[in-house]
């Protein structure tokens, strides 16, 4: 029952704080207008469509006020109860999603205004005239038609109920520890909306730096009028300020957290949805830097193969160099949250915790490497039969196989060392630390989802070989046409191959991990080590014993001081074991 009326009282209230949300802001579009900021008349004696306006605005208003305050009220008297049901609102899943979906979305709605507004105000100030006065896709959302005055009101209408709803759901926190879902379902958000708000703020950096080098040179896009560096330069700087405003904020305010003394900072330290954002931007990161890359050498091999679109060494040195400028920030960014994820492990776990935090990197990235390995060199042996075929695409030019094979050729090219320098780090620690490497959750989750992949690719493959044998043996086709085949016999071959040669390690860490390890002489029964890595000294000594883990579960009250018990028992560790502190409850859970 109390699931059932939470669901009810949540979901009411966010239809309802749309409907509110949606007549503040038409009311509030209406007054900007009458300020001068909009080419409405005044609505009181003007054109009738002021008028509508209003009247749909003021009913939106009559029945989301009421609406949303009333059963908002409720669920705050629930949650301000004194007792344990007060407690028990207060961690519901059902305000946890409530209390991150909202933020999200208004999150989303107020940044692509916001940038919609400054956007539109550097070409007032500017006077700037554009080809496009339409509006642009902002943040993925499409707010040029709102004009300046109505904009505004989304912002600064949508904004308040963001700043609200964040306000609740700290002074929740402040309340008491949040566990279970009510921990990393808020995470969720937090760094959600960090990880949206970088990307868009790199990949509209990377516009901008295209688009100067693209001034610098006196080199438009193609079929663009004189001034179409005008809605580049415009839209890009306003999503580049509001984006990094947004990411700034939110990774601030995570920052402040980590370092809070009560049970938000313990929480937050070893955090895994923390963890799992910061590998999520090396792997966003990875990926546009292997395009990058692969847009500059498939320039050159167009160029090699005259199959490009000028002969002009000038112009091939610029296709080559522009994406490796304008995707720097990617680099960067790569490169910043590697290391701050090893130094946050270092500091949570010392050498085994950044050691873990890289071997999870190695494996991020070595799975964006594969991919562009695996997907150039398919499509390379397909390109490969269709020229040995003598087939070619309706309407393509005789020579149409050289501009998608540099294209491809690139993706393998540059995604091969991606690929093999980090393989060669897992394949190394694989060596010397056999048992925990083979049995790591990161290597395991890796080789998983390459069998996985491979696999559903080569039988879809297979599937559709097969049918079009099946068509020709039944004699509903005359025969095989070489188009539709080589596609799929290259992922075929290519998926294959990366399937066999993957499972050849999966199997090779199965049996490592089941092999039974004897006794040296003089060696204790069993070694007794924290949960994690070992330092060398203990690696050595479990090598030679039984492979047993014993772990020791600590608990105490609300607000205990387990940084002083733990520095206690660290201290009195005998030489060469070392502790790996994971807690539970408390809202660790996220």
């Amino acid at each position: 029952m109390l699931t059932a009326r939470r669901i009810y009282l949540y979901v009411v209230s966010g239809v309802a704080l749309g409907l509110l949300l949606a007549g503040c802001t038409s009311l509030v579009s209406l007054l900007l207008d009458q300020l001068g900021m909009g080419p409405r008349g005044g609505f009181l004696a003007g054109a009738p469509v002021d008028r509508e306006a209003l009247s749909i605005a003021i009913a939106l208003i009559a029945v989301g006020l009421p609406l949303w305050g009333l059963h908002w009220w409720f669920t705050e008297r629930l949650v301000r109860r004194p007792d344990e049901d007060g407690d028990l609102e207060r961690r519901s899943i059902a305000r946890a999603l409530y209390l991150a979906i909202v933020p999200a979305v208004t999150l989303w709605i107020t940044a692509a205004a916001a940038a919609d507004v400054i956007r539109d105000g550097i070409r007032t100030v500017t006077d700037t005239q554009v080809w496009d006065e339409s509006g642009v896709y902002v943040f993925g959302l499409f707010t040029g038609d709102l004009g300046q005055a109505g904009s505004l009101a989304l912002a600064v209408v949508v904004g308040v109920a963001w700043a609200y709803h964040v306000w609740v759901r700290a002074r929740d926190a402040r309340a008491g520890p949040l566990v279970g879902a009510a921990a990393w379902v808020s995470r969720l958000y937090l760094y959600g909306a960090a990880l949206y708000a970088i990307f868009a703020t790199l990949t509209a950096s990377a516009n901008l730096i295209e688009t100067g080098l693209r001034m610098a040179v006196d080199r438009p896009p193609i079929d663009q009028a004189s001034d179409w560096w005008a809605l580049a330069v415009t839209g890009a700087l306003a999503q580049v300020l509001v984006a990094g405003v947004v990411w700034a904020g939110h990774w601030g305010y995570s920052l402040r957290l980590r370092a809070m003394p009560d049970w938000r900072g313990a929480a937050e330290r070893v955090s895994r949805v923390r963890a799992t954002y910061l590998m999520a931007v090396v792997l966003a990161s990875t990926i546009p830097v292997i395009v990058a890359v692969s847009q500059g050498l498939a320039a050159l091999l167009m160029w090699g193969l005259d199959v490009g679109p000028t002969r002009d060494g000038y112009l091939v040195a610029q296709d080559m160099i522009g994406p490796l400028l304008a995707w720097a920030p990617f680099a960067v960014a790569w490169w910043w949250h590697r290391r701050r994820a090893a130094q946050e492990g270092f500091e949570r776990d010392g050498q085994a915790g950044a050691r873990a935090a890289r071997r999870v990197a190695d494996y991020v990235q070595a799975a964006a490497g594969l991919a562009f390995v695996g997907v150039g060199l398919a499509r390379v042996v397909g390109i490969v039969l269709d020229v040995a075929a003598g087939s070619a695409p309706i309407g393509e030019p005789a020579r149409w196989w050289g501009e998608e094979l540099s294209t491809f050729v690139s993706f393998a090219v540059v995604g091969l060392p991606v690929w093999l320098g980090s393989w060669y780090l897992c394949q190394r620690r694989r060596g010397s630390m056999p048992a925990w490497e083979a049995g790591s959750t990161a290597r395991r989750a890796y080789l998983f989802l390459v069998v996985g992949v491979t696999t559903v690719a080569a039988g879809i493959s297979l599937a559709w070989l097969l049918y079009l044998g099946i068509r020709v043996a039944l004699d509903l086709r005359p025969g095989f046409d070489a188009a539709e085949t080589s596609g799929p016999l290259g992922v075929l071959v290519i998926a294959g191959l990366l399937l066999a040669y993957h499972l050849y390690v999966l199997r090779g860490d199965l049996a490592v991990r089941a092999e039974p390890v004897p006794a040296a002489a003089g060696a204790p029964a069993a070694v007794a080590v924290a949960v994690g890595e070992m330092p060398a000294g203990a690696e050595a000594m479990a090598a030679a014993a039984v492979d047993v883990t014993e772990e020791l579960v600590i608990s105490g009250p609300p607000g205990a001081d387990f940084d002083a018990v733990n520095a206690t028992l660290r201290e009195r560790l005998p030489a060469g074991f070392s502790m790996r502190v994971v807690r539970h409850g408390a809202g660790t859970a996220g």
